[in-house]
Parts: C-alpha cells; sequence; structure tokens
C-alpha cells in the first residue's frame, strides 16, 4: 500500500472511530460542528412583489427561477396562497442577496436590439 493509501485508510479509520465513539455518547474524541440556522421568514403577497420586482423578473421568469409555476406566482401575489418552506428560504435568498440570480448562473440577461 503506498502513502496516499495509508492516509485514506487511516483518515476513514479515524472518521469511523469518531461516528463510533459520538454514537456512544462520547462527544470528546468525536469532532462536530454546531450551526444556528436562521429562522425562515414568512411572506406575503406585497413582499413577495417587491422582491420579483427588485429582481426585474415578470411573473413567468420569476416562476421558472422558483421552479413553480407561473400560476403558483399569481396565487402568492393575490395572497390566495402562501410559499411552501422551500419556496420561502429561496425567497429570504433573494431578498438578502439579488445578485444571487447572476452569482449561480439562475438567469442570463440579453439584449434585444
Amino acid at each position: 500500500m503506498n502513502n496516499n493509501n495509508n492516509d485514506l485508510f487511516n483518515d476513514i479509520m479515524t472518521g469511523l472511530k469518531q461516528a463510533e465513539a459520538y454514537t456512544k455518547g462520547d462527544n470528546k474524541i468525536a469532532r462536530g460542528k454546531k450551526y444556528k440556522i436562521k429562522v425562515i421568514n414568512n411572506y406575503n403577497d406585497d413582499k413577495i412583489k417587491k422582491i420579483r420586482s427588485t429582481l426585474h423578473l415578470s411573473q413567468r421568469a420569476f416562476a421558472e427561477v422558483m421552479g413553480v409555476s407561473t400560476k403558483t406566482i399569481e396565487a402568492w401575489e393575490r395572497g390566495i396562497n402562501k410559499p411552501s418552506g422551500s419556496s420561502s428560504r429561496l425567497l429570504q435568498i433573494f431578498e438578502e442577496n439579488p445578485a444571487a440570480l447572476k452569482e449561480y448562473h439562475l438567469v442570463e440577461s440579453s439584449s434585444i436590439d
């Protein structure tokens, strides 16, 4: 076994020992991280319209970005329905960072001549 395989084997064994220790309640040997998860915001019709407007998207384009139908966006913006948890999280991302659309290549702008 060469050094790279030895290192990999040792890393895997260390991880397994840590996992075993953790399941037995020994948190000293196991590595772990604690995360504070940000609360998902609630979105009403006005907030959703404002986010879409800030992103400069039509209802149809916004629906494509959100992965929902245009009718769903219409219902949200009329206050008939509320976004689900995952949709609310995505709205929260766009509200806090409108540039995420371009950063993650979710939209491409083009000029109409």
